[in-house]
């Protein structure tokens, strides 16, 4: 255990309560200013379902704000599997499409 007198101990907290400032001060100029996401948001607020799959998040997990990564437009809300999904597709519907395709087509064909 790590013994601290009470002063390096503020310091320290000062410090954390600092950067976690600054990350809440990231977050709203990153995804809180741009006038056409905060319209769309209020319109649509927080949902309970995902806009990909319609799944609900369970436990803990919750939806995570989808935006255009060119224009920075609010898309809507989606859980982390599909979050990750568009991530990992570059958000390209053609990808996402030739995907869909493959799972479709039927098996031990190459």
């Amino acid at each position: 255990m790590i013994d601290l007198d009470s002063a390096k101990a503020a310091d320290i907290l000062q410090r954390l309560e600092g950067a976690a400032k600054w990350m809440r001060s990231l977050k709203r100029k990153r995804y809180g200013t741009h006038p056409s996401r905060n319209a769309a948001m209020r319109r649509a607020g927080r949902p309970s379902i995902c806009d990909g799959c319609g799944s609900t998040p369970v436990g803990s997990r919750c939806l995570s704000l989808d935006h255009d990564h060119e224009t920075g437009a609010f898309r809507g809300w989606l859980c982390t599997g599909c979050n990750l999904a568009l991530g990992n597709a570059k958000d390209s519907p053609e990808t996402l499409r030739r995907l869909a395709d493959y799972l479709e087509r039927p098996r031990g064909l190459a």
